[in-house]
């Protein structure tokens, strides 16, 4: 019997029906979706030469990252399972593949978006370019009336956090927990679905901004502040030195 098996990571959110991408997987025998980050901007150098490739193959033309949150696949798709799958789930039990120790961060590797980035444009598979499937904030208005998949990521609100279910406890592999420090989160009582954001609002206007970037933000208003006021305090000094001598002659 043929299955079809749809991964879509917390991030996503669903937001009319998934009959297109049904269709697609039937058709093609897989669904998968561009982002909008190249390959060569965001994997590590280990990365591709653990994947027998380089960067140099990626530098000439324009390769966009393959969502690693939103894959689907027909599980009798025999290409699928050893073009992708297969080398996949290699590359994703050896750190020296999947996480560098070099890639410390998002910014500069997308660890398993990376992988699945790469293998993709390496056998040449399909790869849908609609913004609808992958839409975000920074997308364009008109996409909110037949968006399919919007890209929600960390940002408030979370729509479903009442039914998210979490783990008493919450472990991490060896191998990561040794090159990277990560620290164990145990007993979550209850859902914080907005608990790493600080959100503004401005009338009608609002922004949504992780805790770090907020103490950020009012750490160079501060700076800014006090540069105006050791900059500008002399002048000052000045204006009411002189309004006192005015004042002294007055009298």
């Amino acid at each position: 019997m043929t299955k079809i098996i749809l991964y879509l990571d917390a991030g996503t959110e669903l937001r009319s029906s998934l009959d297109p991408i049904i269709e697609t997987i039937r058709t093609h025998g897989y669904f998968l979706t561009q982002q909008k980050t190249l390959i060569i901007d965001h994997t590590d150098e280990q990365t591709f030469t653990a994947l027998n490739t380089s960067k140099n193959e990626f530098s000439t033309g324009v390769y966009y990252q393959t969502a690693g949150g939103i894959l689907g696949f027909i599980t009798n798709h025999s290409g699928f399972h050893k073009d992708i799958l297969t080398p996949f789930v290699a590359c994703s039990l050896n750190v020296d593949c999947i996480a560098p120790i070099t890639s410390r961060s998002s910014t500069t590797h997308r660890f398993d978006q990376s992988v699945l980035s790469i293998l993709v444009h390496k056998v040449g598979y399909k790869v849908e370019s609609a913004e609808r499937f992958h839409g975000d904030f920074g997308s364009a208005l008109e996409l909110d009336t037949n968006m399919v998949i919007f890209s929600r990521r960390w940002h408030c609100p979370k729509v479903y956090a009442s039914e998210v279910v979490f783990r008493h406890t919450c472990t991490y592999s060896p191998i990561f927990r040794s090159r990277h420090r990560i620290k164990i989160i145990h007993e979550h009582i209850g859902v914080h679905p907005c608990g790493t954001l600080t959100v503004f609002k401005l009338r009608s206007f609002q922004i949504e901004l992780p805790v770090y970037q907020v103490y950020m933000i009012l750490y160079m208003i501060y700076i800014f502040m006090m540069s105006c006021l050791y900059c500008w305090s002399p002048y000052v000094l000045r204006f009411l030195l002189s309004i006192t001598r005015i004042k002294q002659r007055k009298v």
